[in-house]
């Protein structure tokens, strides 16, 4: 497998932090402010009542794309130990790519995106969740959406790991997304999403998670797997208040990458 070597270049700087932050955070044990969970919390069985801003920097072949988010999440207990999880999530969008004339920057608003997990922790260890995502194309322009109706239905699992070190966790998240009405002219959606997430927890409330999001795909158009290298860091600075970047780059080339390089900043407040 060979890199690009205008990623490696990117990614260098990026290891050196996450080893001088892993690094400090081994010289303080404590939790700031009381905080006890050393995450941004992609945990699908144990949701949390919080506000996210992202800022995603996505190159493709066709360009650079610059992708603000806000999202709200709130969870509410229902029956037993269940509970329900509803979000919505509001994008903007400033890209170059597919724009006239080539290399000018235009800018959108993106589609919305619906989503509800219902989910359980079953035990100390184990946690499980069932979600449905929606896709609304409310996209000011084609530039800046996909133009059709689109659903994911997921499933996901967690198995805590304490001897592996506080606040450790394996979890693994499966959606298919596919479109089912909107612009017959846009092209459809029908890949397969893996999340196998292994997130460790670090002293001074620091984590790093490989596999954050579900950005392993099988593409059933193109008949193509996307493998990338994806990796976040975050810190937890105080009970309600957490940061995080996260990485990711292709591992191998294919026809139709979902990306050539993707970094998210991530601003996460707790209630």
């Amino acid at each position: 497998m060979l890199l690009d070597p205008a990623i490696s270049k990117r990614v260098s700087p990026f290891v050196i932090a996450v080893a001088l932050t892993s690094a400090s955070g081994a010289s303080a044990q404590q939790a700031p402010d009381g905080a006890t969970e050393a995450r941004i919390n992609n945990d699908i069985s144990n949701p949390i009542h919080r506000l996210d801003f992202f800022l995603e920097n996505m190159q493709s072949a066709g360009g650079a794309t610059w992708t603000p988010k806000v999202r709200y999440e709130r969870p509410f207990d229902i029956y037993d130990g269940w509970k329900i999880a509803p979000r919505v999530e509001f994008t903007a969008v400033t890209t170059n790519d597919g724009t006239s004339p080539p290399g000018s920057f235009a800018t959108g608003l993106g589609d919305t995106q619906f989503q509800a997990v219902l989910s359980k922790v079953l035990d100390a260890r184990e946690g499980i969740g069932f979600g449905l995502r929606f896709w609304a194309p409310t996209a000011s322009d084609d530039l800046f959406g996909n133009g059709r109706w689109r659903m994911a239905p997921a499933a996901g699992y967690r198995y805590t790991l304490p001897e592996w070190s506080p606040d450790s966790y394996f979890q693994l998240v499966t959606r298919y997304q596919f479109d089912f009405a909107g612009d017959p002219d846009r092209k459809h959606t029908s890949n397969l999403q893996l999340g196998p997430t292994l997130n460790t927890g670090l002293p001074d409330s620091w984590s790093v998670a490989m596999f954050p999001s579900t950005d392993i795909r099988y593409n059933f158009m193109t008949r193509e797997w996307f493998v990338p290298f994806d990796v976040e860091v975050a810190k937890q600075w105080t009970s309600t208040f957490m940061t995080g970047i996260e990485i990711g780059f292709p591992l191998f080339e294919t026809t139709s990458p979902l990306y050539k390089f993707k970094m998210e900043g991530h601003l996460a407040f707790r209630f």
